[in-house]
């Protein structure tokens, strides 16, 4: 008795990354017995798609003789989404020269992390003097 699709697992990777906070779909599996076309097959799975880190599901399989066999997948919830900066005043700004520059700040938000930084720093564009940047960043 064999599960026939180790091989594939194995060329697919008996590793799989899954996105945080989607849904997880058991993506299956296949066994044969060269005399009982009746095996019992049980998964144990301790994936939670909302919990970054590392899983594993077994399958293992019963013929009816008591052969067994049993298969490790690996699965690595992830988080690969970047954070989704807004700037709290979208609107383009034009200062005269003179003026006092007033930031409006920025707000971040993320698919996994409840509180995300965002750190706004101004400095001047080297060899401009009237022209600035402004630079937003996050921090997880």
């Amino acid at each position: 008795m064999f599960f026939n699709e180790v091989h594939s697992m194995w060329q697919n990777g008996a590793e799989i990354e899954v996105e945080v906070n989607t849904d997880f779909v058991e993506p299956g599996y296949s066994v044969s017995d060269d005399t009982d076309d009746d095996v019992s097959v049980s998964i144990d799975s301790n994936v939670d798609s909302n919990v970054l880190g590392s899983y594993t599901i077994t399958y293992s399989a019963t013929d009816k003789a008591g052969n067994s066999a049993e298969v490790i997948r690996t699965v690595i919830v992830v988080d690969t989404t970047a954070p989704v900066i807004t700037l709290l005043n979208s609107e383009p700004l034009t200062l005269e020269q003179g003026t006092e520059y007033r930031e409006y700040g920025a707000q971040a938000v993320d698919n996994y992390d409840d509180e995300v930084e965002v750190i706004i720093s101004n400095f001047r564009y080297p060899g401009l003097s009237q022209q600035y940047m402004h630079t937003l960043r996050y921090c997880e």
